[in-house]
């Protein structure tokens, strides 16, 4: 599923990483607290204990984001 352009994943209060794969766990870029990351897609297969994976980019950096769905990350249409 492709996502409104301007969805966007808050960093207000920790970091978020953007991952290589939902598999290997390394880190490709720490995205700073107080920064958006674009969500480009939902992927629904990989729900577990109230997480969530989506493709992501910022910086010109794509991969995988665990979204924490019950605590710090939220969605947020921005623009």
């Amino acid at each position: 599923m492709v996502l409104n352009p301007n969805l966007k994943l808050s960093t207000q209060y920790h970091a978020a990483w953007i991952r290589k794969s939902v598999v290997d766990g390394e880190v490709v870029m720490e995205v700073p607290r107080g920064k958006y990351v674009n969500v480009l897609r939902l992927l629904p297969g990989f729900k577990t204990d109230g997480y969530q994976w989506a493709v992501t980019s910022y910086a010109g950096v794509s991969g995988y984001t665990q979204i924490d769905v019950k605590n710090w990350h939220y969605f947020q249409i921005v623009g």
